[in-house]
């Protein structure tokens, strides 16, 4: 997703049912017309996604936003003993 979202993850922080990545794009204008591929994708777990872009204090600099993964009561499946 990254690759076509034109970003790439500089963070990625899990806990138990949420993730929180950190995604860079060259610029704001890059942001904005390519985040809707990371909402959209298709990914392994179906887990509600939301991402928020802020105006930026120079659109020309690279952004940042964070693409938050809530998975509610979906957590993986502990290996049989």
């Amino acid at each position: 997703m990254a690759s076509r979202s034109h970003s790439r993850a500089v963070r990625v922080d899990c806990r138990s049912t949420q993730c929180v990545a950190t995604m860079e794009w060259p610029d704001h204008h890059q942001a904005a017309a390519n985040y809707p591929h990371l909402l959209h994708g298709v990914y392994d777990v179906n887990c509600l996604r939301s991402i928020l872009l802020h105006e930026p204090d120079d659109p020309a600099r690279p952004y940042q936003a964070r693409l938050i993964f809530s998975c509610g009561d979906h957590r993986p499946a502990l290996p049989a003993q």
